[in-house]
């Protein structure tokens, strides 16, 4: 398994969903970015022969 943390933004999470990741979770308010709070999204991935079926990660 492999985790990707990234900022609440729709562009980043089509491109992690894109390549396989689902959302596990969400941090509220944990992040800063100019002058602001903004939410940071936890996304899981499968690595190896399980993802297989799955485009770029085995690339």
């Amino acid at each position: 398994m492999m985790i990707a943390v990234i900022a609440d933004n729709g562009a980043l999470v089509a491109l992690q969903r894109r390549y396989g990741f689902t959302g596990v979770g969400r941090l509220s308010g944990v992040g800063h970015e100019q002058d602001r709070c903004i939410d940071t999204l936890l996304m899981q991935g499968t690595l190896g022969r399980a993802a297989a079926g799955t485009a770029g990660l085995n690339q």
